[in-house]
């Protein structure tokens, strides 16, 4: 694997064990499907977006792209978790700017 491989493996390994290890603090940050058109959880009131998300997965491939890696394709169980840690990713970025 390579320096930004391992980088944006441990970033997101990183988000995993923090949303893990907050267990149930539902009251501030929230990924139900009470949320608004184009929202894929908030934080503390504040909306992640689907355009954050969408942004974040663009660099994720951009990243598989230059490590010359098959990047998963949309509807696949892998992209799905990659998109999953993509938002945990963004959920414990505005958790860390509250």
């Amino acid at each position: 694997m390579t320096r930004t491989h391992l980088s944006l493996v441990a970033v997101v390994a990183t988000g995993a064990l923090v949303v893990a290890g907050c267990g149930g603090k539902k009251s501030s940050s929230s990924t139900g499907s009470d949320l608004g058109s184009g929202v894929v959880a908030t934080v503390a009131g504040k909306p992640i977006t689907r355009a954050s998300l969408d942004q974040l997965m663009k660099i994720a491939e951009l990243t598989y792209k230059q490590n010359k890696q098959a990047f998963p394709k949309p509807g696949t169980t892998e992209y799905q978790a990659l998109q999953q840690q993509a938002a945990v990713s963004l959920v414990n970025q505005a958790e860390y700017e509250q």
